[in-house]
């Protein structure tokens, strides 16, 4: 899609769509850029309010209190700085202050966010600089600290070291998108030199798609799987036909190419991304390739499921979804078949399934240039996620053998409660940003935000579980405001892999108990949002009445469901 597609896609309603506030302060023209952000919103069915004061005045409306800014409340404010602009800066510098130049320039901008942060703005995204070739030094420019070369690869490099120590600075990597595109394909002189616009049409839709996935991110709409094929596309040759010893992998010729698709899905499935076979084959030569192939960098541990038969793929990949309770959505699709890619658009409409080229050797960079696994957050949880999942099959298994109440009890389950604190504070904002259907209120909250909550009085109720297949992580988060008659659930949230254990009966018992205590009513609110149709009849089935636009729940009335969790205290390092 080019530019002229999203200034199309910009001009059509979007009132439908959920609405995000972005606010964009730039030292260069930014009308173009806002058209492609817009029309990218659109596309991802993201209603996109702006906010741009204009060139060069978003320092003016961070400090001014009063601005239009903080009238207008985003949820991000993005700050770019052009290249151009600093290299007019730059220029003007004495030759002794040049090599100050990064820092002096960090500086001011922790600054500013750091006054944006007091007055009330939650997150910013934070523009990289493209690296360009140096016109005065040349290569010699890369050593020489007063060069401006130097400066912006410095200045890149203390960005990403203070983003990476501060919970709501994310990096805009143009440096990234700019080499990967080449400087001649992100930059046009002539739209610059007449417009002041530093971002070419032809760049505009690959930055405006990082935008958009980073918000994405931020509104819990991340991937969390990829399904993918197995023949001619995480190795070369159709099994069933060349036999195993004739496939391509390893790293002579065409082998070298899979091999690295597959090292790709291998770090993905370490960072946290579920992994998926599907094909149609025989399952047992298909699996013998993952089992024996010396050549193989994924193995048969690393995948949560596959579905390896000769039914229709669309059969197997809702097979997928229904096992792994994810969304399609939630879901990239990688295969080497056009006709079977058309397939699962057509019964998958929501589903990612990149058009791959017909040459796999240029799959990893298109698929780098699709921003398909934007995350705002990592926690030690991911790396085992894959082993959350497959301990979750065994459970389903397990199921299947019992009556429900003998399963739950055999399951011998035990929740822990934890502060919230260091130790649990990255996996409770991650269960904040990325849980979509046991969620009553769906408000996403970043590490800082947690913890002003947690200044400002708020009580967190988080709990693991565990049982005889393994340990769950944490799992469950209960967030509540104090009111003068009653506790309010800020947030009540719960990942669906523990779905139906009775973890929700123990938090409200804890609930009503608190309650007591303060002689409290409970408080509640369900915001229906395309996903949580799960806890639609939570508050009714749980005991509370509805009056006057909330759910009250009278702890001297009410008592909570039974349940065969075990509650055992706190752990000793976390308290």
């Amino acid at each position: 899609m080019d530019f002229l597609d999203l200034v199309k896609l910009e001009k059509k309603d979007a009132s439908t769509f959920p609405e995000f506030r972005l606010a964009v302060l730039a030292d260069s023209a930014t009308q173009f850029l806002a058209k492609a952000l817009k029309g990218v919103a659109y596309e991802h069915q993201i209603r996109l309010e702006l906010f741009d004061p204009g060139i060069g005045l978003g320092t003016q409306s961070v400090l001014d209190p009063h601005s239009a800014l903080y009238q207008f409340q985003p949820s991000l404010t993005l700050f770019y700085f052009s290249l151009q602009s600093a290299e007019e800066r730059f220029v003007s510098l004495e030759i002794s202050e040049r090599a100050h130049f990064a820092e002096l320039l960090l500086q001011e901008v922790k600054q500013l966010v750091e006054i944006a942060t007091a007055h009330g703005l939650p997150a910013f995204l934070l523009s990289t600089f493209p690296v360009v070739e140096d016109s005065v030094f040349g290569q010699l420019a890369a050593k020489l600290p007063h060069s401006f070369h130097y400066q912006t690869k410095q200045y890149n490099y203390l960005l990403t070291e203070w983003a990476a120590q501060t919970s709501d600075v994310f990096v805009w990597d143009l440096a990234t998108i700019s080499s990967s595109l080449g400087h001649s394909r992100f930059f046009d002189s002539i739209l610059y030199y007449s417009a002041k616009a530093s971002i070419s049409f032809q760049a505009l839709p690959f930055v405006a798609e990082s935008v958009v996935q980073h918000i994405k991110a931020r509104q819990g709409n991340i991937k969390k799987c990829v399904i993918f094929d197995l023949d001619n596309t995480i190795w070369g040759g159709v099994v069933g036909d060349d036999g195993l010893e004739n496939l391509s992998l390893g790293m002579l010729g065409k082998g070298k190419v899979f091999s690295d698709i597959q090292t790709w899905l291998k770090e993905l499935q370490r960072r946290g991304i579920l992994l998926c076979a599907c094909s149609k084959n025989e399952e047992k030569v298909a699996m013998k390739v993952f089992d024996t192939h010396p050549d193989m960098v994924l193995r048969r541990h690393d995948l949560v499921s596959s579905a390896v038969n000769w039914h229709p793929k669309n059969e197997n990949v809702a097979a997928l979804l229904q096992l792994l309770n994810i969304g399609e959505d939630s879901v990239v699709y990688l295969d080497d078949n056009p006709a079977e890619r058309d397939l699962i658009r057509r019964y998958f409409p929501a589903m990612a399934v990149p058009e791959l080229p017909q040459d796999p050797a240029l799959w990893l960079s298109f698929l780098s240039g699709q921003f398909l696994f934007e995350t705002i957050s990592f926690s030690s949880t991911d790396r085992e996620r894959t082993q959350l999942y497959q301990q979750e099959q065994k459970r389903r298994e397990a199921i299947q053998t019992q009556d429900l109440s003998s399963y739950l009890r055999d399951l011998g389950m035990k929740a822990t409660p934890h502060p919230l604190n260091a130790y649990t504070l990255s996996r409770v904002a991650q269960l904040s940003q990325r849980t979509n259907q046991f969620n009553l209120r769906t408000h996403r909250y970043t590490e800082a935000q947690l913890s002003q909550l947690m200044h400002e009085g708020y009580v967190a109720l988080v709990h693991s579980l565990e049982d005889k297949f393994g340990n769950h992580g944490i799992v469950s988060v209960c967030l509540l405001k104090p009111e003068a008659n009653a506790l309010f659930i800020d947030t009540w949230l719960m990942s669906c892999r523990v779905f139906g254990r009775g973890l929700e009966h123990l938090v409200f018992e804890q609930l009503l108990s608190l309650a007591k205590e303060e002689g409290k009513q409970v408080k509640a609110e369900y915001l229906p949002t395309d996903k949580n149709k799960p806890v639609e009849t939570l508050l009714p089935d749980l005991g509370f009445q509805f009056s006057e636009g909330f759910w009250y729940a009278d702890p001297a009335i009410v008592t909570s469901p039974a349940h065969l969790i075990s509650l055992l205290p706190s752990s000793k390092k976390e308290a």
